[in-house]
C-alpha cells in the first residue's frame, strides 16, 4: 500500500465503529516505518496525535515533523521524515539538528514538569459570543428527561455551542499556542491539549495505555502486562458544594451508569465474548505540529536526552504531576483528594487479571467538583488502544444510555458535535499512548473560538440548572478570552 493510500485511510475513517479501522492502518504505518530510536521510553520512536469525532467527524490524524517529549526522568526529540528518496545527506543533516537542539536549544533549563513562571499569554480579544443557545438547551433537556421518564433512556448527555468571533482574524496556530499557555497556567490538574485547531484542559482520561506495567501496584494488574486505564467522571457540583455530590442520588446514579459503561464493555473484550453490551447500563499541553500529514515515516530519537525543559516543538505526555497513573519505578502514587489510598494486602489484592475500579471520589477543579473513578484493566493479546477505545467510545459520560437511543436523541436535537467529546491524545509503535475526552474545549479558527458544553440529564434533571452547569463548564475558554468593550455599548 502506498503512502498516499494509507493517508487517505486513516482521513476516512469516521466514529466510533472505525476506532479499531483506524488502528489496523496505524500498524500498517508502522509496519512499513523505519525507527532508529535510541531512547526506547514510552513516547519516544514513531508518534502520532490523533483526535477522533464524537460520532461522525472525520478524525485528525498526524505524524508530526518535530517531536518534543518529556517524563520525569528528562527529555528528547523525535525527527520525522518522509520515506521517499531518502539522502543520506538529508538523514544525517536530521541528526545534527537533532543533537544541536539537544545541546545548544536556546532553551530555559527548567524542569518540564513544572510550567514556567514567565510572563503569561495575554488573553484572546474576541466579540459577543454568538449562538449561546440557552432556550434550545433547556428545551432539549425538557425533552430529554422526559424521554427517561417515558423509559425510552436511562441518562442521555445534552450540549451547547458557543461562539466567540474574533475581534481581529488571527492564524490558527497562534490563537492555539495562547489557548495552551493560559490553560496550562490555570488548569494543572488537567490534560491541556491542541490537536488539530481543537484545543483544551480536559480533566478526564478516555484511556491510557502502556505496553507493560512498570509499577504493578499502581497498575492493578500483573507486572509485564500491557495495561490501560480510565478516569471516569460523571455527576458535577460548583466549588463549595463538593461535600453534598457523594450523598446526591442523581449525581452517584449518573456517575455508577458512565462506570458500567466503561466496564462493561472492557470486561465483555476481556472474557472473549462480544463488547458491544453497554445497552443499559500533564497538567501540561499535548501539541500537534499541523505541518506534517504523511503518515509513512522515519523516526530518529538521538540517544542522550534533552536537558529538562523546553517550549518549543511538540510537547507531548506530561503526566497529572499531582497524581500520575503510571509513576516511574520506585516512586509512590499520590491518591488525589477524597480518595482511598491502597496500600499493604488491598494492594496485593489489586493485581489481577480482572477489570478493577477505584471510586468514587470527589476531584476538585478550579471552576468544578465531579466525582470520579479510576478503571484499570490489562490490554489482551493482540488488542490494540484503538481496539478498546471502539468499545467504550462514547461513554455515558458524554453520550447516554443506552447509547444508540441516546446517540438518537443527539443527533435529531443537537448541531454536529465535531470532534467535541472525542478521543483526543497521541499512540506509539509500542503500543503506548493517552487518549482523553476532548472536554472543556474549543474548535479553532482564523476568525472565532467556538466552545462547547454538555451536561448528564436524569430524569429529574432542572433545566436552569443544567444550563448554569454548562456555563460553569465554559468557564475553561471564557477565561482565556478579553470581550472587545466597543461590543457592549
Amino acid at each position: 500500500m502506498n503512502a498516499k493510500t494509507q493517508a487517505d485511510d486513516l482521513v476516512k475513517q469516521r466514529g466510533n465503529n472505525f476506532l479499531a479501522a483506524a488502528g489496523q492502518t496505524w500498524e500498517r504505518v508502522i509496519a512499513q516505518a523505519q525507527v532508529d530510536d535510541q531512547v526506547q521510553r514510552r513516547g519516544t520512536g514513531l508518534v502520532a496525535f490523533v483526535s477522533f469525532g464524537f460520532d461522525a467527524a472525520p478524525p485528525v490524524f498526524a505524524v508530526p515533523r518535530w517531536v518534543f517529549g518529556a517524563d520525569a526522568a528528562g527529555a528528547w526529540l523525535t525527527v520525522a521524515y518522509r520515506a521517499e528518496a531518502p539522502r543520506p545527506d538529508l538523514v544525517e543533516f536530521m541528526r545534527c539538528q537533532a543533537e544541536t537542539w539537544r545541546v545548544n536549544s536556546g532553551m530555559p533549563l527548567v524542569n518540564p514538569m513544572e510550567p514556567g513562571d514567565g510572563i503569561r499569554a495575554a488573553r484572546i480579544l474576541v466579540e459577543r459570543a454568538e449562538n449561546p443557545g440557552r432556550e434550545r438547551f433547556e428545551a432539549n433537556v425538557r425533552a430529554a428527561a422526559a424521554a427517561i421518564r417515558r423509559g425510552e433512556a436511562r441518562k442521555i448527555v445534552c450540549a451547547r455551542r458557543v461562539d466567540f468571533p474574533l475581534v481581529k482574524p488571527a492564524p490558527v496556530a497562534q490563537t492555539c499556542a495562547r489557548l495552551v499557555e493560559l490553560l496550562s497556567a490555570k488548569y494543572r490538574d488537567c490534560w491541556v491539549f491542541s490537536v488539530g485547531g481543537l484545543t483544551g484542559a480536559t480533566p478526564e482520561m478516555l484511556l491510557e495505555a502502556r505496553g507493560e506495567a512498570s509499577n504493578s501496584e499502581a497498575a492493578g494488574v500483573a507486572a509485564g502486562k500491557r495495561v490501560a486505564h480510565a478516569r471516569v467522571l460523571a455527576g458535577t457540583a460548583r466549588p463549595g458544594e463538593g461535600v453534598n455530590l457523594m450523598e446526591s442520588a442523581k449525581n452517584r446514579c449518573e456517575h455508577e451508569l458512565a462506570v458500567a459503561s466503561v466496564v462493561e464493555p472492557l470486561e465483555a473484550l476481556l472474557s472473549g465474548s462480544s463488547a458491544d453490551v453497554v445497552t443499559n447500563g500533564c497538567a501540561n499541553p499535548v501539541v500537534v505540529s499541523p505541518g506534517f500529514q504523511q503518515p509513512e515515516a522515519r523516526a530518529f530519537t538521538p540517544g542522550e536526552n534533552f536537558p529538562n525543559g523546553g517550549k518549543s516543538g511538540v510537547r507531548l505526555d506530561y503526566k497529572n504531576k499531582a497524581r500520575p497513573f503510571f509513576p516511574p519505578s520506585g516512586s509512590q502514587s499520590v491518591p488525589a483528594p477524597h480518595e482511598p489510598e491502597v496500600t499493604g494486602g488491598e494492594a496485593a489484592a489489586a493485581i489481577t487479571e480482572t477489570v478493577q475500579t477505584r471510586g468514587p471520589y470527589r476531584l476538585e477543579l478550579p471552576n468544578l467538583v465531579h466525582l470520579a473513578t479510576d478503571v484499570t484493566a490489562p490490554i489482551p493479546p493482540g488488542k490494540t488502544v484503538f481496539d478498546l477505545l471502539g468499545v467504550i467510545h462514547p461513554t455515558a459520560a458524554v453520550a447516554g444510555l443506552p447509547r444508540e437511543v441516546a446517540l438518537g436523541f443527539i443527533r435529531r436535537q443537537e448541531l454536529d458535535r465535531g470532534r467535541y467529546a472525542g478521543p483526543v491524545g497521541w499512540v506509539d509503535a509500542r503500543g503506548g499512548g493517552q487518549f482523553a475526552l476532548a472536554l472543556r474545549c474549543a474548535q479553532v479558527s482564523e476568525r472565532a473560538i467556538s466552545a462547547q458544553v454538555g451536561a448528564g440529564i436524569m430524569a429529574d434533571s432542572d433545566p436552569q440548572g443544567e444550563f448554569l452547569e454548562t456555563e460553569a463548564k465554559l468557564a475553561p475558554i471564557r477565561d482565556c478570552l478579553d470581550f472587545d468593550a466597543d461590543c457592549f455599548e
